[in-house]
């Protein structure tokens, strides 16, 4: 190799390192970029609900369920420098050709965490006091931090499909929703990613937010029930769009999660009897047992996409 007509295959470490790092270091930054999507969306769902109710004390048990937000988002974005630095050196071919081609998107994530990140806490400090103030930060805000994970995916799945690169170049990403082998896998992803955030951020405060409001408890426990159902639902046609890429390593980290998964369906089972009059006057507590499905079923999954991006990558 002639390090100066090769310099996209000079690595500053092995190969295995490089995979390592970017395995671990983009695993805690996409943990908490998750709980700090989730807990964006689920805080201003429960805004809505408990507004349409005149809930004013659920009001201010909501105004705390948000305020966890300003510690993971510092964490969530200190956290990704890491990886992007390293998917830089690791695919710097594929990624700074795909992220030239969606160059307006890409930039565009700037603005976008300043206004998320700016009208969700403007959204935090108001919701108590003025509701339409607190409405209209909300739904800008939320709406806004929504859009990231999807450049993002759109930028990934882009990356991994170099053999669309000249065809989306062409028609200056005109098309990019209406490509066989590009829109319906970026929805897929975008949205089992939003799922994986509803689950993730759901667990997190159903640990940390109801112990002084256990009557919370089987809203939480709802969501975490609905957006796991949601995920294998979504994981199903999902795998069909990456199964050009699939391996017997892919299928057992897969697998290891969805079951996981089900698990985690399972233990969040409705347990009242036919025979049972009415509603459980106690809440039922958060399941102990969450506390490592959840993580099992995420680095699975995680584990899974890696080695997925990895037999894309192979071609180059």
């Amino acid at each position: 190799m002639n390090k100066w007509t090769d310099l996209f295959l000079l690595h500053p470490l092995p190969e295995g390192w490089l995979n390592g790092l970017l395995f671990v270091t983009f695993g805690l930054h996409l943990l908490f970029a998750l709980l700090i999507v989730g807990t964006a969306v689920l805080g201003f769902v429960f805004f809505l609900q408990d507004w349409l109710d005149n809930d004013q004390p659920g009001q201010h048990w909501n105004s705390k369920f948000l305020h966890t937000h300003l510690g993971l988002k510092s964490l969530a974005v200190v956290l990704g420098i890491a990886p992007l630095l390293l998917i830089q050196i690791r695919y710097s071919y594929s990624f700074f050709t795909a992220t030239g081609l969606f160059a307006y998107a890409w930039l565009a994530v700037i603005p976008l965490l300043i206004v998320a990140f700016l009208l969700i806490d403007g959204f935090n400090h108001s919701m108590t006091s003025r509701t339409w103030l607190a409405m209209l930060c909300g739904v800008i805000g939320v709406g806004a931090l929504l859009t990231v994970p999807a450049i993002f995916t759109g930028a990934l799945a882009l990356m991994e499909r170099h053999a669309l690169w000249a065809q989306f170049g062409q028609s200056g990403g005109q098309d990019f929703a209406t490509l066989p082998a590009l829109g319906p896998h970026w929805l897929l992803r975008y949205l089992h990613v939003i799922g994986a955030a509803l689950v993730l951020g759901a667990a997190f405060q159903l640990f940390f937010s109801t112990r002084n409001n256990p009557e919370k408890t089987p809203r939480l426990r709802s969501w975490i029930f609905g957006a796991t159902l949601a995920q294998i639902l979504i994981g199903i046609p999902l795998l069909f769009t990456v199964a050009a890429e699939l391996t017997w390593i892919i299928v057992a980290a897969l697998t290891v999660g969805a079951t996981a998964a089900l698990l985690v369906l399972w233990v969040l089972r409705h347990r009242q009897s036919a025979s049972e009059p009415a509603p459980r006057p106690v809440p039922l507590p958060a399941p102990r047992s969450l506390l490592w499905l959840l993580p099992l079923a995420f680095a699975a999954m995680l584990v899974g996409r890696q080695f997925i991006q990895e037999r894309a990558m192979n071609p180059l």
